[in-house]
C-alpha cells in the first residue's frame, strides 16, 4: 500500500471493510445495492467478481491491502480486550508476546486501513474502530 493512499470508510461499511480485508466475501446478488457495498465500490477499494448465480464475491482492488496474520492477531487482541483502550507501548509489548515481527509497521498498517484509532487527544491510547469490535 503506498503512502498516499487515504482510506475513508464510514458507518456500516466498516464491518464489510473489515471482512473484505481478511479475504473475499460472498454476498447474494440482490445485496449489491446495499449502502455498505456501494460505499466501498464508489471509493474504489473493492470490486465485484462474478460467480455462480445468485452469489457474487466482493474483494479488494489492491491485494497488497489484505491483512497479514500478524495484523489479524493484533486486531483480534484489541477487539477482545475488555478494559478499554490500550497504550501504544502495551500494544508493542503484546506484539512481542504474539511474536509479531516489526510491530510498529504492523500497527501503522492497521491505522492506515482504518481498523484502529487513537482514543484520546494526546494520541497515547489505541482502540479498535467501532465496526471492528
Amino acid at each position: 500500500m503506498d503512502e498516499e493512499t487515504k482510506i475513508s470508510v464510514t458507518g456500516n461499511a466498516i464491518n464489510l471493510w473489515y471482512q473484505v480485508l481478511r479475504g473475499p466475501v460472498a454476498v447474494p446478488e440482490w445485496e449489491l445495492r446495499c449502502a455498505d457495498i456501494q460505499e466501498l465500490l464508489n471509493s474504489g477499494l473493492v470490486k465485484i467478481v462474478d460467480s455462480t448465480f445468485p452469489v457474487k464475491f466482493v474483494e479488494l482492488c489492491n491485494p497488497s491491502m489484505a491483512m497479514s496474520i500478524n495484523e489479524q492477531k493484533l486486531l483480534t487482541l484489541l477487539k477482545t480486550y475488555k478494559s478499554g483502550p490500550v497504550t501504544v507501548g502495551l500494544l508493542r509489548a503484546w506484539s512481542g508476546e504474539l511474536r509479531v515481527e516489526r510491530p510498529l509497521k504492523t500497527i501503522k498498517k492497521l491505522f492506515d486501513l482504518r481498523l484502529v484509532e487513537f482514543s484520546d487527544k494526546e494520541k497515547k491510547q489505541v482502540q479498535a474502530c467501532f465496526g471492528c469490535r
